[in-house]
C-alpha cells in the first residue's frame, strides 16, 4: 500500500472534523431512477453487489449506495476515489463492467454529479 493510500485509509477511520483530508479526492454522486418500478428489487440487489466489489478496489475511499425511502424508484451512489487513475481502473473492473454498465444502466435514468468538498 502506497503512502498516499495509507493516509487515505487513516482519513477514512478518523473523524474529518479533527483531521480534514490532506489530499484532494474525487467525489462522485450519482442519482439513479429506475425506468420501471418492477425492476427496483433487481436493481437494489445488483447495486449492493457492485458496491461490495467496488469497496475492495484500489483507490476506493468510500462507496455507498442509498435507496430512497421517499421515492422507491430512486437510488443515490456516493463515491470517493483517491484520484482519476482509481476511477479509470474502477471503470475497467468487474463491478462496473459485469454488473453496473450492462445490467443496471439499461434499467435506469442516470445523473452524474462530480463534486468537491467545501473548506
Amino acid at each position: 500500500m502506497s503512502a498516499i493510500m495509507r493516509i487515505r485509509h487513516l482519513e477514512k477511520s478518523l473523524p474529518s472534523l479533527f483531521f480534514p483530508p490532506l489530499f484532494p479526492m474525487i467525489c462522485l454522486t450519482i442519482l439513479l431512477t429506475t425506468k420501471d418500478a418492477a425492476d427496483v428489487p433487481k436493481i437494489r440487489d445488483l447495486l449492493a453487489q457492485a458496491m461490495r466489489k467496488s469497496r475492495a478496489e484500489p483507490g476506493c475511499l468510500r462507496f455507498d449506495v442509498y435507496h430512497s425511502t421517499a421515492e422507491p424508484r430512486r437510488f443515490t451512489l456516493v463515491e470517493h476515489w483517491a484520484d482519476q487513475t482509481a476511477i479509470d481502473a474502477h471503470r475497467l473492473a468487474e463491478a462496473y463492467t459485469t454488473i453496473y454498465k450492462p445490467q443496471v444502466m439499461p434499467l435506469v435514468d442516470r445523473e452524474g454529479h462530480p463534486a468537491e468538498l467545501l473548506d
